[in-house]
């Protein structure tokens, strides 16, 4: 059974990955979500045209009918154009993993405690969204931090279950930074009564971290007074597009993440990079930043990447 949003966003998302292949000299997904968000304030006319193209390809369908149209959820998108959410949704569904807890612990396992048997600070800075770090080290019986905590969180759920929320908490032995976000983690809005006189209100934003639909759709704030907390998004918030520098810079959150990063480059005495690219040219810079000014004296670089740039280790560190 096909949602009928569902729907309207994949013939949306047809059109819209045409328009870019049209344009494109190199296929991106990163590229191809910037160019959708460019379009939110700027080429209103291709905007348009698309979800008109949209609208009669999804009328067309086995799908629509006079007693069941979809055109009127194709509306109800292109009034929200909300694709930011519909990629991050998207994105989120693709990262979804299906190996099993064997397979995860056969392959990661080895390393994992080699890292932790040795009493050694473990820092893993990771640019993906999905989960595997959080379940490798839950399989594993390990604690960590990654600057969320849920107790004195001011919003959970109805049951009086208290969220995770972003305190720039880090406080075990093993840390994690996931500085371009989760697919666990959500934005969340609390309208704030300054003046019941005048109907004053303010906002304030938590990120936080619920386990369930229901978490996200109908949180509850937690001693604050009955004010109203709601998801920004029904969608995951996390970084991606070609511009990660400017949403880094423009959210609090991330800016602390980020920050915190590249403390634990600097402080960190080897340096393992594991399936990174050099992809992202601002952590190419937080990675030169530690081996210029920081305390790293050995790196070892696992799937080593031919993408590196030439001047990344300019001390000329030892890489294995």
């Amino acid at each position: 059974m096909h949602s009928p949003d569902g729907l309207a966003n994949y013939f949306l998302l047809k059109e819209l990955v045409a328009a870019y292949s049209a344009i494109a000299t190199r296929w991106s997904y990163e590229a191809l979500y910037q160019f959708a968000m460019n379009l939110s304030g700027g080429d209103h006319a291709l905007r348009d045209e698309l979800y008109g193209r949209a609208s009669v390809s999804i009328r067309a369908s086995e799908f629509h009918s006079e007693e069941f149209p979809l055109d009127p959820y194709i509306d109800r998108t292109q009034a929200r154009w909300n694709l930011r959410d519909l990629f991050n949704g998207l994105i989120s569904d693709l990262l979804r993993t299906t190996a099993t807890e064997q397979e995860i612990s056969a392959y990661y396992f080895p390393a994992l405690r080699h890292c932790t048997g040795q009493q050694m600070t473990l820092d893993i800075i990771t640019l993906n969204h999905d989960l595997l770090a959080e379940n490798l080290l839950g399989m594993a019986g390990l604690n960590y931090s990654d600057g969320f905590t849920a107790e004195g969180s001011p919003i959970g759920d109805r049951g009086g279950r208290q969220f995770p929320v972003f305190t720039d908490a880090f406080d075990q032995t093993i840390r994690l930074f996931k500085i371009h976000g989760s697919v666990d983690l959500y934005r969340f809005e609390e309208t704030i009564p300054i003046d019941a006189s005048t109907s004053q209100w303010a906002n304030r934003h938590y990120y936080a971290k619920p386990k369930s639909h229901d978490d996200r759709h109908w949180p509850k704030t937690q001693g604050l007074g009955n004010h109203n907390v709601m998801t920004d998004s029904q969608q995951p918030d996390f970084l991606t597009g070609t511009d990660k520098p400017a949403l880094i810079k423009a959210n609090e959150m991330y800016r602390a993440l980020y920050a915190r990063g590249q403390e634990a480059l600097n402080q960190a005495d080897v340096l393992w990079i594991i399936g990174y690219g050099f992809g992202d040219e601002h952590v190419n810079e937080m990675i030169r930043i530690s081996l210029r000014t920081g305390q790293v004296r050995e790196v070892v670089e696992v799937n080593k990447s031919r993408w590196a740039p030439t001047e990344w280790n300019s001390r000329g560190l030892p890489v294995s």
